[in-house]
């Protein structure tokens, strides 16, 4: 069975400077970091908020989100300390989300064409939320997936709770 790791939203807004920061969120950077070296992964996808100024989920427009990733500026890019080793370039993949603004969208799985049959390890900001989406979303599709805490970091710690409970009752391992 081929591996995969997906990296959910390790952009700068979500890191303790950003726009709409989860605590603690750099340190999952040195994690990540260690997953790559291992280098036992056949395919790597990154997923992205990349919303629009005028995004529904923001504050100034009735959302519950201050504004956040909007597409091209700093905040939506990744952590830039999180190292993808050049010979992985052609396993890498980039997702987008969150690109039309009339509609909320957590999860990184927008078409279950993209993702190939694998074993997927999934970290990234944040485990109560997109984590959440992706993992829930990755395992109706049929995979393999598990959830590493250690490179993972949620909103609170009460939803985060409550997210692992609800990512291991669809069959998720969380580790």
């Amino acid at each position: 069975m081929k591996r995969a790791l997906f990296i959910v939203d390790a952009e700068l807004d979500f890191m303790p400077d950003g726009s709409l920061p989860v605590e603690n969120g750099q340190e999952i950077v040195v994690y990540i970091n260690g997953l790559l070296e291992r280098d036992v992964y056949d395919y790597i996808f990154f997923s992205k908020d990349w919303h629009k100024k005028d995004h529904c989920s923001f504050k100034e427009n009735g959302g519950e989100w201050p504004t956040h990733c909007v597409q091209g500026t700093e905040g939506a890019k990744i952590h830039p300390e999180i190292l993808v080793p050049l010979e992985f370039a052609s396993k890498t993949y980039q997702i987008l989300k969150g690109m039309d603004s009339d509609k909320e969208q957590y999860s990184a799985v927008i078409n279950s064409e993209l993702y190939p049959k694998a074993e997927y390890d999934v970290v990234g900001l944040a485990t109560d939320v997109c984590v959440k989406a992706t993992a829930l979303d990755l395992r109706k599709l049929g995979n393999s997936v598990v959830v590493l805490l250690d490179g993972c970091r949620g909103v609170s710690a009460k939803s985060t709770r409550e997210a692992i409970d609800e990512m291991v009752e669809a069959g998720i391992v969380v580790a």
